[in-house]
């Protein structure tokens, strides 16, 4: 990519095509790590990104 996406669906593939061999289990965003919520750990995996993309994709063929 020689420039900057355009969109937030462009960033996301170009993201998920960069961090292809990540495994789906990995956390690609964490949002609550030492939170008040002790204990809780949540955000995105890889796998989550690659199913949001997925839809997304999915949408705009139809």
């Amino acid at each position: 990519m020689t420039t900057n996406p355009s969109s937030p669906h462009e960033a996301l593939a170009h993201t998920l095509a960069t961090f292809a061999d990540e495994p789906d289990t990995g956390m690609a965003v964490v949002a609550t790590r030492n939170q008040p919520v002790r204990g809780a750990v949540t955000g995105l995996t890889w796998g989550d990104l690659r199913a949001l993309d997925a839809e997304v994709q999915a949408g705009e063929s139809r």
